[in-house]
């Protein structure tokens, strides 16, 4: 089974990256998952370029989720044309994220974490604030 997800306009990025909190994200969440991305093909539309991202599920922190999560993000790199949008990550085939997989709807900006080492990142903000920077540290407060 897999999950359809579409980011589909910055200004509703920008609009939800003030939810940047852990009770906010988990609360708007089916599911919680770390995994690996898997594919990431960009297209041009009109103007824009957007890529297609498939994510592998590794673990699954909190809920249910598919083996394989799909979603578009506005950007990525096309014919040596790179486009890149603030907030946004780009991710290449590899790279290991944690997602907050929405109950309906686009995908959330500040729900897209890249992992180093263990370490959350998040193209939203450069401070976590209070939200938890490690992995281990997000599975001990997140609630099933």
């Amino acid at each position: 089974m897999t999950a359809l997800l579409l980011a589909t306009s910055l200004a509703l990025g920008a609009a939800q990256s003030k939810d940047f909190d852990l009770t906010s994200l988990d609360e708007a969440s089916a599911a919680v998952v770390q995994g690996v991305v898997v594919d990431a093909t960009t297209r041009q539309v009109g103007d824009d370029l957007r890529t297609a991202y498939t994510v592998a599920t590794e673990e699954k922190l909190r809920g249910d989720s598919p083996g394989l999560i799909h979603f578009e993000l506005p950007g990525g790199t096309l014919d040596g044309r790179t486009q890149r949008f603030s907030g946004v990550p780009t991710w290449t085939a590899g790279t290991e994220v944690v997602l907050f997989v929405p109950w309906e709807g686009p995908m959330r900006f500040s729900g897209l974490f890249t992992v180093d080492e263990g370490a959350l990142h998040s193209d939203v903000t450069e401070s976590m604030g209070s939200f938890p920077s490690y992995i281990e540290d997000l599975q001990e407060a997140l609630v099933d």
